[in-house]
């Protein structure tokens, strides 16, 4: 419900109407409310998806011109990607962070390496 009322505030707040700014301002703005620790609550189910993917759904819907877009078409011509595709970019940064020490976790009972060594390719398996 926040996300959707900061949106909402964005599209009012803004005096232009040029789809860049506004993407700008949404990104700026809302994406943090709408991905704040995606690594640990990323929804599963295809129902929460949806819900999430909703509010990005609307605001580029009113965004001038884009309304009679579908949803892919709104996005491929703002040049942004799908709230799934980023929690799942963001999932895979985390987890090569984590292989490579950069972050520090104290139990890494979740991350299991293959000990299979006669394959070629990387040690990270």
């Amino acid at each position: 419900m926040y996300c959707l009322f900061s949106s909402v505030c964005v599209l009012r707040t803004f005096v232009t109407k040029d789809p860049t700014v506004l993407v700008k301002a949404f990104i700026t703005y809302v994406c943090p409310v709408v991905e704040h620790c995606t690594s640990i609550w990323s929804p599963h189910t295809q129902c929460n998806i949806n819900k999430i993917e909703s509010h990005q759904r609307w605001f580029t819907k009113r965004i001038r011109g884009l309304s009679g877009m579908e949803y892919t078409e709104r996005l491929a011509h703002l040049g942004l990607e799908s709230l799934q595709v980023r929690r799942l970019k963001c999932d895979l940064l985390l987890c090569y962070k984590t292989i490579h020490c950069e972050i520090f976790i104290h139990d890494l009972d979740f991350l299991v390496f293959s000990d299979c060594s006669v394959t070629r390719g990387p040690k990270y398996k």
